[in-house]
């Protein structure tokens, strides 16, 4: 004999693997969102690339490293020529074309003069996207992933205990059956019940037992099952012996 428990443990299985993987999304989603407490320059460097002595203007490059990863957000540098006086101030965009996790790498075009030095006076940073705004940007990912999840609680199975005989009712995602000790008496597509709203009409499984009994079945549109012989309710389960 076939193992009787095989539709209830398969059940068991793809609702412990499905939660997983939903909760393991849902943990590294709320993981990525966590916001910063503040964002700070840990350390700068700056580059002058070239000097046009005909417009008397220099092409530098700002390196900045965060004490977090950013995504895009804008740096204002001050200028300073040879004498500390200010000789320019440039703020620029960054977006995430920019930046190599903590680190923002900005070219700035047009400074004034041939600049000494060079000072990060302000930055500002885009906070990271909230729970809630992921959401509902991704809602119908979150929708699908969500059913997918919820599916194999949709499920159902019931054993019964008629007469030594082990009566297996099985309603999944593709086929509803009936099983006596192991072996198909009685099988049907569900594919159209569940993808069609043909939940709205119970399914009903037959067969005749070899004794002469004939049993019915009937599964509702929550997948609830409820068995009759001889047109009287049964509901004796099968105990799964030690």
């Amino acid at each position: 004999m076939k193992d009787i428990f095989y539709e209830k443990n398969k059940i068991t299985t793809l609702r412990v693997i499905f939660l997983v993987l939903f909760l393991a999304c849902c943990i590294l989603t709320v993981v990525s969102c966590k916001p910063t407490t503040e964002f700070e320059i840990v350390s700068a460097e700056g580059y002058l690339n070239d000097y046009y002595e005909y417009s008397d203007e220099s092409e530098c490059t700002i390196t900045a490293e965060f004490n977090e990863s950013v995504d895009e957000g804008s740096i204002t540098v001050t200028f300073y020529d040879e004498d500390g006086n200010i000789s320019d101030k440039q703020t620029k965009d960054f977006t995430s074309w920019d930046v190599n996790d903590k680190t923002v790498e900005i070219t700035f075009s047009n400074v004034k003069g041939r600049p000494a030095s060079y000072e990060v006076t302000d930055f500002t940073v885009e906070p990271p996207p909230s729970l809630v705004s992921i959401l509902i940007s991704e809602f119908i990912v979150w929708l699908i992933l969500f059913i997918i999840t919820v599916s194999p609680f949709a499920m159902s199975c019931e054993i019964y205990d008629f007469n030594g005989n082990a009566i297996t009712v099985y309603s999944g995602w593709f086929s509803c059956y009936v099983k006596v000790n192991g072996i198909t008496v009685d099988k049907k597509s569900s594919i159209l019940r569940n993808f069609f709203f043909g939940r709205i009409f119970p399914m009903h499984l037959s067969t005749t037992l070899p004794d002469g009994v004939f049993l019915l079945v009937k599964i509702n549109f929550f997948n609830g099952i409820k068995m009759w012989l001889n047109g009287c309710v049964y509901n004796k389960k099968y105990i799964k012996q030690k």
